[in-house]
């Protein structure tokens, strides 16, 4: 049965891990700042909480990590900070650190006011550079938490981006940071590597086409990913289908927004294809109201057996 935990961060542990009592959890970790999350860590060793870490930080002069752009003051620091990010992650016993796939384009990310921006003076690498880059990167970095007894995740990322995270305004002027797309994943993870199918994002991996059309390749690539899948992220996302993320949940109230998708039926219909597997965790990143849609998760997959 697929484990359900929880999402939580620097500032917000206690409430939710009290409400929700979660055995599970996977932490939004800031590499560059360890220092925020001691006492978390601490807590979730000594309360034995199976945790996993979702990598996320930035360079120098703002440049965000990515692991297929080959300029090496881009790539070397970002193996860098994902080691580091694996050494504590093994040093507090934790389970995973998941990855974003990279991208075609070098961009800034922006963690005071959330977001992204595209770097123009630098140019973008063709898809087969960027798929040579990323399969290397992830077989040093595969092999460095093998190492460590830390299981590797690399997460599907949308095909585009909103300029700011949080403001679905600015969704509507999307950019495009041009990922490596899902079908480069699949084929990655054929070679051992592990899969974090984000439900919204590789949603999100094609834009613009029928609702139908963009159903049926969610479901086609989520069958495909399925036996190298060891995480799921469950959320919904709201129309228009612009290749951007809005982050919604799947509780009540979330399924009452006209359009948002997956519908609840379809939902169920992804997670069946993991109703056998022990080996695979599922947890919500909605906007708001996390413990709400942690109990409405836990709900899901009590309906799959």
């Amino acid at each position: 049965m697929i484990k359900p935990g929880i999402k939580i961060g620097p500032t917000d542990w206690k409430s939710k891990l009290a409400l929700s009592q979660a055995k599970y959890c996977e932490v939004w970790y800031h590499a560059n700042k360890p220092q925020q999350y001691s006492n978390l860590f601490a807590y979730l060793k000594k309360n034995h909480i199976n945790t996993g870490i979702h990598f996320h930080g930035e360079l120098n002069n703002g440049f965000a990590p990515n692991i297929a752009y080959p300029n090496p003051k881009i790539l070397k620091p970002t193996l860098d900070l994902i080691k580091k990010n694996i050494d504590i992650a093994a040093k507090n016993s934790f389970h995973y650190v998941n990855i974003h796939s990279g991208n075609r384009r070098v961009y800034k990310v922006d963690f005071k006011k959330p977001g992204f921006s595209l770097v123009a003076s630098i140019p973008k690498i063709d898809l087969r550079q960027a798929e040579q880059t990323q399969q290397k990167s992830l077989e040093i970095l595969h092999q460095y938490a093998q190492s460590k007894n830390i299981l590797l995740l690399t997460e599907t990322i949308p095909s585009k981006d909103s300029p700011r995270w949080y403001d679905l305004k600015e969704r509507l002027k999307p950019i495009n940071l041009h990922p490596v797309p899902v079908k480069s994943l699949i084929k990655m993870s054929q070679k051992g590597f592990f899969i974090t199918n984000d439900i919204s994002h590789t949603f999100c991996d094609e834009s613009d086409q029928p609702l139908d059309y963009l159903w049926q390749q969610l479901l086609k690539k989520t069958k495909q990913l399925a036996p190298f899948t060891k995480l799921l992220h469950i959320n919904t996302v709201m129309p228009p289908f612009n290749g951007t993320d809005t982050h919604h949940g799947i509780t009540k109230t979330n399924y009452k927004i006209k359009g948002i998708f997956p519908t609840h039926e379809k939902m169920i219909q992804l997670l069946k294809l993991f109703k056998n597997r022990n080996d695979v965790w599922a947890i919500n990143e909605p906007r708001s109201n996390h413990i709400d849609n942690f109990f409405a998760l836990k709900q899901l997959i009590s309906k799959l057996s």
